[in-house]
């Protein structure tokens, strides 16, 4: 009784419907996290604007402490939560999700990606009250990503068509 090629095949393509989505998503996952160490450049929007603190002649610059003035935008100091909060979601052969999660991370993570008001309704505080954030995006549409993903799928088809 001959062996039925397709079935081999059928076998391979399962498993890579099953593995590619999270390769997609580590993929995904980790191109929006390195923004955190570049500086933004990680989606359409490009780098993100430079903080008060490190320009000469701004009252944020005069009066920052001289550690301040070299930590990472949208880092703090240093606690790494938004950035760590970056998460893969779901991961289905139909939709790869990412999201930042918990509820303390998302209020903040809102009005960074968005330039929203800060101290305001978005985070928990009076309307209308603080200010209005810089817009740093760090997740969102990306040529780059889209170029990753692609060589992602291609490498995880490859092992299908042996």
């Amino acid at each position: 009784m001959a062996r039925n090629p397709f079935t081999a095949l059928r076998r391979r393509f399962n498993g890579a419907a099953q593995k590619i989505p999270r390769e997609i998503g580590r993929v995904a996952e980790n191109h929006f996290k390195e923004g955190f160490t570049k500086g933004g450049g990680q989606t359409d929007a490009g780098k993100w604007q430079q903080v008060k603190r490190r320009e000469p002649g701004t009252y944020a610059y005069k009066y920052a402490k001289s550690s301040s003035r070299s930590r990472g935008i949208l880092i703090g100091s240093g606690s790494g939560r938004l950035k760590r909060s970056i998460t893969v979601t779901k991961a289905t052969f139909k939709q790869v999700r990412l999201a930042t999660v918990g509820n303390e991370v998302n209020r903040y993570a809102k009005v960074h990606n968005e330039g929203l008001r800060s101290g305001g309704s978005a985070t928990g505080g009076a309307s209308g009250s603080g200010f209005k954030m810089t817009r740093r995006e760090f997740m969102g549409p990306s040529k780059e990503l889209d170029r990753k993903v692609k060589q992602a799928i291609i490498k995880g088809l490859s092992g299908v068509f042996r």
